[in-house]
C-alpha cells in the first residue's frame, strides 16, 4: 500500500544505520502515519511491524 512507503523507507534507513541522529528527529513524523475515517476522526496509524523489524534484522 502507497501510504506505507515512507513508513517502511524510514524503518530500512534507521535498520542501515543511514541516518544521523539529528536526521532521525528531523524527519521522525515518517515513523507512523495517521489513519483517519471518513470524518476525518483518528483511528489508529501505519507503522512499521514487528515482524518487519526482525525480518530486516536478519538481513
Amino acid at each position: 500500500m502507497a501510504r506505507a512507503h515512507p513508513v517502511a523507507a524510514m524503518a530500512i534507513l534507521r535498520h542501515l544505520g543511514l541516518l544521523t541522529a539529528g536526521e532521525i528527529k528531523k524527519i521522525s513524523g515518517f515513523n507512523a502515519r495517521p489513519i483517519n475515517n471518513w470524518r476525518q476522526l483518528n483511528i489508529g496509524e501505519i507503522r512499521a511491524s514487528d515482524a518487519f523489524i526482525q525480518v530486516l534484522e536478519r538481513l
